[in-house]
């Protein structure tokens, strides 16, 4: 009884502590003339990683703001960008806002803005224990692979659920490594799993 109480109360901590850290990072951005205002704000101070890149994955803008804070606003200008798509990121720590702009002589539109937050693996007693904040609403898939062999051990699909929360026991397996992946529309999260 004991026992059943202890991982009740770890796995109640585990989810307060995902709830609670996740999910703050907010971005806004108004295009205006041959450039884009821009305000990042999070909860807590932070220090920003941002970057912008085009159709071909390379990179136009890239910076880590200096100092710690809970926003940062600034212009960018996109003049000298050619007419095309482009990729606005905004990474915090296990969050990241992703824009894709369409620049189109001069104007540029945010087409559409999608939050990820990287799911919390933990492993106790033999016991993984899952939780992911899913923004997106969208279909997930959790695969578990044998490393030795690549063989797929668990298969699991969730519906567009906004809080997972899922345990697999691993105490039944042999020794060895395993990868333990939640896949989304757009990331692939993997965590490894050494039983000893």
């Amino acid at each position: 009884m004991k026992t059943i109480k202890t991982i009740m109360m770890t796995a109640l901590l585990f989810i307060s502590a995902t709830v609670a850290a996740s999910g703050n990072l907010e971005l806004k951005i108004v295009p205006g003339e041959n450039n884009l205002n821009v305000n990042i704000s999070n909860a807590v101070k932070s220090t920003y990683e941002i970057e912008v890149t085009d159709s071909n994955g390379d990179i136009v803008y890239y910076k880590i703001t200096n100092k710690p804070s809970t926003s940062y606003n600034y212009s960018y200008s996109y003049s000298s960008l050619s007419d095309g798509e482009y990729t606005y990121k905004v990474r915090l720590e296990d969050e990241t806002i992703t824009a894709l702009l369409k620049i189109n002589k001069g104007e540029a539109k945010v087409i559409e803005q999608r939050k990820d937050v990287e799911p919390h693996f933990l492993l106790s007693d033999k016991q993984l224990n899952i939780s992911f904040l899913n923004f997106e609403r969208e279909k997930l898939l959790l695969l578990v692979y044998d490393n030795q062999n690549n063989e797929v051990l668990y298969r699991k699909g969730f519906n567009r659920e906004f809080a997972i929360q899922h345990a697999l026991n691993f105490s039944e397996l042999n020794k060895g490594s395993y990868n333990a992946i939640l896949s989304t529309q757009s990331e692939n999260y993997k965590y490894e799993i050494n039983i000893d």
